[in-house]
């Protein structure tokens, strides 16, 4: 789902719930109609049960502090156990729903959808494809001390250690970054951080691109996610390199990432350019060593400020 479709709904006229309108932007609220309950605040959108009837915002709503901010999938609101999925950069498309998903509510052709087994779960279908929104903590795993992070990677890692350290001053960080590693040798470092006490909050993982064979290497991720699957979150880093087998290698990141509800994925191949690479097509060139820690730092600052209530949750309240 392109980030604009069902953030852009924040900023336009909705049908609204029972023949209603909903203005999500500044404007003067409308006064309830029967069967709605309350109307959105600006910023927030509501949803319909597919019969016409408003879904309470108390159980599902979508909420965009900021045009700068991603939305955040709010449900619970008011109940004391509020279940926080956030959008925007940290979606991650998926092929189906699985078996067991329940829509939970539709707006404008959007339908967001649950799993009443394990309510961390959410995605949405905007009709041309499914993305997985990333749940969140439902308190804050650091409180009383710094968040923390550890990078698994090879040599790209290893290059940018001293930007990203730059970049996340107020984390506590931890790295293992070997020069031409394998995803084969990622497992043990994944294994000896979830088995940490405490373990860090984040894991980064950057590997594949050393990679040349592409069931291999979907063994070897599903096998690191797995053990990671108990963090507050894992990201994996994608891959940029003039070999055949990175669109393959790609494909399982995304692929594997979608397998759990406390994933991101830090798409490199997107980000760096080829004229940022040596000739090589992999190794940033010297003056452009920091493009991982420009790519990856943003995004935890923004989960962590999510996390604490802040920047994309900060005006959702409890």
């Amino acid at each position: 789902m392109r980030r604009g479709r069902l953030a852009v709904a924040l900023l336009v006229t909705l049908a609204g719930c029972a023949g209603h309108v909903v203005i999500v932007e500044p404007a003067p609220q409308p006064t309830p109609g029967p069967g709605c309950g309350e109307f959105p605040k600006p910023g927030r959108v509501s949803f319909e049960d597919g019969s016409g009837t408003c879904v309470p915002v108390s159980q599902l709503e979508m909420v965009q502090c900021d045009l700068n901010q991603p939305p955040v999938m709010v449900r619970g609101l008011g109940t004391g156990h509020v279940l926080r999925s956030l959008g925007g950069d940290y979606r991650i498309p998926v092929k189906a729903l699985p078996d067991g998903a329940r829509r939970l509510g539709t707006q404008g052709g959007t339908d967001v959808y649950g799993l009443p087994s394990d309510p961390s779960w959410l995605w949405v279908d905007d009709g041309s494809q499914i993305t997985r929104w990333l749940a969140l903590p439902d308190h804050i795993p650091w409180e009383g001390r710094s968040p923390s992070a550890f990078f698994i990677g090879d040599s790209i890692t290893d290059g940018a250690e001293p930007f990203i350290q730059a970049a996340l001053p107020d984390w506590t960080l931890g790295f293992d970054a070997v020069v031409g590693r394998g995803s084969g040798s990622g497992v043990s470092p994944a294994d000896a951080q979830a088995a940490a006490v405490p373990p860090p909050d984040v894991v980064v993982v950057e590997l594949g691109t050393n990679d040349a064979a592409p069931d291999v290497f979907q063994q070897n991720a599903a096998q690191i996610a797995a053990t990671l699957k108990g963090l507050s979150l894992v990201v994996w880093q994608t891959v940029h390199a003039p070999f055949d087998t990175v669109p393959q290698i790609n494909g399982t990141i995304r692929h594997v990432m979608g397998t759990l509800p406390n994933s991101a994925i830090a798409d490199w191949h997107s980000f760096v350019k080829d004229d940022m690479l040596t000739s090589d097509g992999v190794h940033p060139l010297s003056e452009h060593e920091s493009a991982m820690a420009d790519l990856v730092a943003p995004l935890l600052r923004t989960w962590r400020e999510a996390v604490e209530g802040l920047g994309p949750t900060s005006c959702i309240g409890k």
